[in-house]
């Protein structure tokens, strides 16, 4: 209890207050910066670190962080200047769902863990929207990001030259073409990362054009397209396009004659052409089709409440004995590749309501961000940001992608990130 008391003590003072602050926005920055390289391997000897072990560490600094008065005074500002909206609501109600269907999920561990990991999301994007929403604090978080992003590029192009030992069972046949997947594990999830940030980093590129650092976003910009192309992910090149086309139409049209004129020479790339060609192949389509037919039996025998969070691969087995004719190659426990169907034949129509009110009210906060945010290098993120959502959206048809960690956190802290610039814009304006 002595200890207790000492530590609320501190908190009071101006230093604790200082120190709570400081410790928690060190955190966010390595978690933004780490995350992609977690957990951490030096010199063969593996750091028992993960992204779920520094999310705890975040949460439990700020929950003392909230025992400083001006920690609390802020929270209730920010809360008055910008009250939950529908994007809250839909988040608030996704978690309720997630954490009800452990009632009759079978592998009710798996159900927990998949619905704690989607409510830690929750609760990094209301700590950043109503409790960290300075211009100072946004702009280093995002420059975190983009550092990562960089190296993670430089990682894929060393992996796509030089292909090493950990990435040999990415190299097609012949030994020609590697499918590069950084450390994310996977080409199409890497894609899906890539996808997510090029945007916000063209977008810098083109508003920062008469300075230096417009420079570096235009080398960085073309690093992260190369390794799309690295990836081999006809999933991320799709998204590559649409993201292209919703930039032209939100920005500028003049930018389409950059796209055209660099669109034919990608299409002389063995790598774009044929994996492009690749798109209508029957036979490369087909594990996908039976994972989703799978999944429409699932949705047809439990239609309302699913069969229970993260437990698709659960019930997976039992529908591929009950149907044969649905079985790929020796499959066992294999997730969807649709995060829409995943979410309807595991929470059922709620979730599947709650998803598309989440999406939708993501769509329209970013593009509120976009056009009211006051700070230029933030708005022209959130510019961007708003071309990756649709191509981002467009992914989940093929893969879970909003459910991988390491690409679904950058949407969620993204995200936060236009929710929080326009709760310090409206802060300026009162």
């Amino acid at each position: 209890m002595g200890s207790i008391a000492a530590l609320r003590s501190l908190c009071y003072t101006e230093l604790g207050e200082k120190m709570l602050d400081y410790l928690l926005h060190i955190l966010l920055y390595l978690y933004v910066f780490l995350l992609p390289f977690l957990p951490l391997t030096l010199g063969g000897l593996t750091l028992p670190v993960s992204g779920d072990i520094m999310l705890a560490a975040i949460f439990g600094v700020y929950s003392l962080n909230l025992l400083v008065p001006a920690a609390r005074r802020r929270l209730v500002t920010a809360f008055r200047l910008a009250r939950p909206g529908m994007l809250e609501f839909f988040l608030i109600l996704m978690s309720v769902i997630m954490l009800g269907s452990i009632a009759y999920a079978l592998e009710k561990k798996l159900a927990l863990s998949e619905s704690l990991r989607f409510l830690s999301y929750v609760l990094l994007f209301l700590i950043i929207k109503y409790s960290y929403n300075s211009f100072s604090f946004l702009k280093k978080l995002l420059h975190s990001y983009l550092l990562s992003a960089a190296m993670l590029s430089v990682l894929g192009a060393y992996q796509y030259f030089f292909k090493p030992d950990y990435v040999q069972k990415w190299v097609t046949a012949g030994g020609n073409v590697v499918r590069v997947p950084a450390t994310l594990g996977n080409p199409n999830s890497f894609g899906a990362y890539l996808v997510l940030v090029l945007f916000p980093v063209l977008m810098l590129a083109f508003t920062q054009r008469r300075h230096l650092s417009g420079l570096i976003y235009g080398c960085l910009s073309l690093l992260l397209i190369l390794n799309i192309i690295f990836t081999g992910s006809r999933n991320a090149l799709l998204g590559l396009i649409l993201g292209c086309l919703m930039l032209v139409v939100i920005y500028n049209w003049r930018v389409i004659m950059a796209f055209i004129l660099l669109a034919p020479i990608a299409l002389f790339l063995p790598q774009v052409s044929t994996r492009l060609h690749d798109i209508g192949n029957v036979s490369q389509n087909m594990s996908r089709i039976r994972l989703w037919q799978t999944a429409l039996k699932m949705i047809k025998d439990h239609p309302l409440l699913g069969v229970g969070n993260g437990n698709f691969v659960s019930y997976y087995d039992q529908y591929i004995a009950k149907y044969p004719e649905l079985a790929w190659e020796d499959w066992k426990r294999y997730p969807v590749h649709n995060s829409y169907l995943k979410v309807q034949s595991e929470l059922g129509l709620a979730g599947s309501i709650s998803l598309a009110g989440i999406l939708i009210s993501a769509w329209l906060t970013v593009r509120k961000a976009a056009k009211h945010v006051s700070d230029p290098f933030v708005k022209s993120f959130c510019i961007g940001f708003l071309a990756s959502i649709p191509a981002f959206y467009f992914m989940n048809f093929s893969d879970n992608l909003l459910f991988v960690p390491k690409v679904t956190a950058y949407f969620w802290l993204m995200l936060a990130v236009a929710a929080s610039a326009q709760v310090q814009t409206t802060n300026e304006l009162v």
